[in-house]
């Protein structure tokens, strides 16, 4: 499974080529999309990642993006192969990289195979350029969205890089776009809110992200050293009483992942 490789130092200097901070604009419109997995067919894995991937990230600090998602094996409804997810994404740092990837990783839960489905909803708030109220109040929004994949012996192996190439067909359908205009204080504690225009709806391309060999990297170390600093660490991390400087080049390795990578990344196990 490619997305997991062996981290190393190395990884440092690629790491370093990824994007800095961007620059803050006015406007624009920002796209939020579920990159992988795609409805394609995969082999079973130990290790499956669900990354949402969102663009002109910056536009996004003031909308307080949520997102929970629901994967169930609909091949066996009377069976519990199902798995639910939340999360937040109120204190993202957005500037730090472009786009911004949020990413689950899920251990040992789609070994499986069968028809499997992926549901989810993305919960957001901004206030209406065309209200006639000022300033105008911030409205909640929810979108709603879904993927179904295969897994199946024999298949193409799990791979953030492959599976998000420029030639990998997606959908529409799997993301959302806002044309942003601005922003505006909205009470006395300069709590912001983003200003967007609910006449044009803008049609999300999600097709445009795909994923590097860098970022997949920064996503595995950000993994691999939250899996081996946990209390009860997985068998393929060094034995902590005679490899500590491992576990502390692990540590550092992910440190600087979530540095240059800016990735909101979580283990499911």
């Amino acid at each position: 499974m490619q997305l997991f490789s062996r981290v190393g130092w190395s990884l440092v200097a690629s790491l370093a080529c990824l994007g800095a901070a961007v620059n803050a604009t006015d406007g624009g419109v920002i796209e939020a999309s579920l990159v992988f997995p795609r409805n394609e067919t995969y082999a079973p894995t130990d290790s499956l990642p669900v990354v949402f991937a969102f663009q002109n990230a910056e536009l996004a600090e003031h909308f307080n993006f949520h997102i929970a998602y629901t994967i169930r094996n609909a091949s066996n409804i009377w069976g519990n192969e199902s798995v639910n997810f939340s999360q937040s994404l109120k204190w993202a740092n957005w500037s730090s990289h472009e786009p911004y990837f949020s990413s689950t990783l899920f251990k040992d839960k789609f070994m499986a195979e069968g028809e499997w489905q992926l549901r989810w909803e993305m919960s957001w708030g901004a206030c209406e350029e065309d209200s006639f109220l000022t300033p105008p109040p911030r409205v909640s929004n929810l979108t709603l969205g879904g993927i179904d994949f295969t897994i199946k012996s024999g298949a193409q192996v799990v791979d953030l890089v492959a599976g998000t190439a420029n030639d990998k067909p997606c959908t529409e359908k799997l993301g959302l776009a806002v044309n942003v205009t601005g922003q505006v204080k909205q009470d006395s504690r300069h709590n912001e809110c983003a200003v967007v225009v609910s006449s044009s709806t803008p049609t999300p391309n999600p097709c445009r992200v795909s994923i590097g060999s860098a970022t997949a990297a920064s996503i595995s170390a950000s993994w691999t050293a939250r899996a081996c600093n946990a209390t009860f660490p997985p068998d393929f991390c060094p034995p902590e009483e005679d490899s500590s400087s491992q576990r502390l080049a692990v540590a550092g390795v992910a440190s600087l992942a979530a540095a240059f990578g800016a990735l909101a990344f979580f283990l499911v196990a």
